[in-house]
């Protein structure tokens, strides 16, 4: 047989074998990865067909009648971008649900509505290696009460409460014994939702994205409010805390539920927060920032205010450290783009870094310990805005006056149990670590919880978080000591 012959003999069979085997390619699932980010896996390795690239992934978003692209024809073009790719080939392709404006105000009416249901509506023409050539057509319906979107395998996330109180929605955290039923809403994606309010009797029961209750007989003082959620087999939990009061005080607002009146905040964005006189805490665009649990009215935080928030809820005093020489920030950061995202804070600090200081993070499970040092996540320079561009230093900088962290979302330094849950909750303190006498009642470390005593009058303790130092007399004991072992062996051996 010719090679000619061979080669169309070979070429045929070829192409009967990808014709025989190939099959029509079809999304196998979709999920939700972040908070504008989804992923489409296929059955095989696909890529946009080229006549059609230009369209990219048509999306159409609605709810029983409504539709949030303006009618029920009307869609969006979003963009892709392929997964691990080979030879223009990929399984999987990232969705990006942020591209255009039409995006936005679209999720955000679907967000809005109050509606139990969404629709998404996923339409692509793609092809295989093959040549196959199908234009997919995918919809899915999710009951989550929310209407954020995900569908397989997602990751929980609770993005941020709203919280209503007799039909008012700029009063934040600060509710009144008399001002009617307060709501609660979650804003997650979640199946189930399981609510922790002991203070409090829930209205309607307590396993939706809202929470309802009549705070009429409660006590005052400030109250926890946990909720878990649950999707596929993942649970997250996060706490919101709640201030009752007899009255609101004097035109007191706060519309953006940060925590801190409005009066405080004078042009503030959502991505700041009050940290002291003049001073702010900075989350990246885009992102918001809230009080943490234990403050009032400032994320400068004072070890009274933690040990008051402590005694409120029933829990033992674990607050005690080494001497706070600096300051104390509890801030919490929610509208990550992922789960498990990293993200960066700045912070104004009230007073310069001292000198041999270490920072500390606190944990209301653990106490305090030292805030884990990774990949320059600790930087740190002397500005009076922090946010010009002069160079950040590596570390703590004694006289600094501006701080800035990485912190990873369900990592070593996240202290909401660290919870991958697209939420970053963090208390940390500017502290320096001291030698103690052994009659002192200060402050404990978190490495033994009390001081010791050598046993004798005048003694001191060694604190394990204190800088390795050296002392030139102790080597000189050492290595005379050495020297006259070796000579006084040598005399006897001879």
């Amino acid at each position: 047989m010719s090679m000619l012959k061979r080669f169309i003999l070979t070429t045929l069979c070829l192409l009967f074998t990808l014709q025989a085997f190939a099959s029509v390619p079809k999304i196998t699932k979709i999920e939700r990865v972040g908070k504008k980010l989804a992923i489409a896996t296929f059955d095989q390795p696909v890529k946009l067909d080229s006549v059609f690239a230009f369209t990219l992934i048509s999306v159409r978003l609605y709810s029983g009648d409504t539709y949030y692209m303006g009618s029920a024809e009307k869609s969006a073009s979003l963009n892709t971008v392929y997964i691990n790719q080979v030879n223009g080939y990929a399984r999987q392709m990232q969705i990006r649900f942020a591209d255009t404006n039409i995006e936005f105000t679209s999720l955000d009416a679907a967000d809005a509505s109050g509606k139990t249901s969404l629709t998404i509506r996923l339409s692509v023409r793609i092809k295989n290696a093959a040549g196959e050539s199908n234009v997919v057509d995918k919809k899915a319906t999710e009951h989550i009460g929310n209407l954020f979107l995900c569908w397989e395998n997602c990751i929980p996330m609770i993005e941020q409460f709203t919280v209503t109180q007799g039909g008012n929605t700029d009063k934040g955290r600060l509710i009144t014994k008399n001002s009617g039923i307060v709501t609660i809403r979650a804003v997650a994606n979640a199946r189930t939702y399981q609510w922790d309010g002991s203070d409090f009797s829930a209205i309607d029961g307590n396993d939706k994205a809202t929470f309802s209750f009549d705070p009429s007989t409660a006590n005052l003082g400030t109250h926890t409010i946990q909720l878990t959620t649950m999707f596929d087999g993942h649970s997250i939990t996060r706490v919101l805390a709640l201030k009752l009061v007899d009255d609101y005080p004097d035109h007191w607002t706060d519309a953006n539920n940060n925590g801190i009146p409005d009066s405080k905040e004078t042009d503030y964005q959502n991505n700041q927060l009050l940290a002291g006189i003049d001073k702010k805490i900075t989350s990246p665009a885009g992102t918001r920032i809230l009080l943490g649990a234990m403050g009032t009215d400032s994320g400068y935080l004072t070890p009274e205010q933690m040990k008051q928030y402590r005694a409120n809820n029933q829990l033992s005093d674990n607050t005690s450290d080494t001497q706070t020489t600096g300051d104390i920030y509890d801030y919490v950061i929610e509208g990550l783009n992922a789960t498990g995202d990293s993200t960066q804070v700045i912070i104004q600090l009230t007073t310069a870094i001292p000198a041999e200081a270490e920072l500390r993070q606190y944990s209301p499970t653990h106490g305090w310990q030292k805030f884990v040092i990774n990949d320059n996540n600790i930087q740190s320079k002397t500005s009076t805005t922090c946010t010009d561009n002069s160079p950040w230093q590596t570390g703590l900088t004694t006289g600094a006056t501006c701080l800035k962290l990485t912190i990873k979302d369900g990592g070593e330094n996240d202290t909401d149990n660290n919870q991958a849950n697209g939420v970053i909750t963090s208390t940390i303190s500017i502290a320096t670590p001291t030698v103690v006498n052994d009659d002192n009642d200060g402050g404990s470390d978190d490495s033994s919880g009390s001081s010791g005593s050598s046993g004798g009058g005048g003694g001191c303790t060694y604190n394990p978080n204190a800088p390795a130092r050296f002392d030139i007399g102790f080597i000189l004991l050492i290595a005379l000591s050495t020297y006259y072992l070796i000579r006084r062996k040598r005399r006897f051996t001879h």
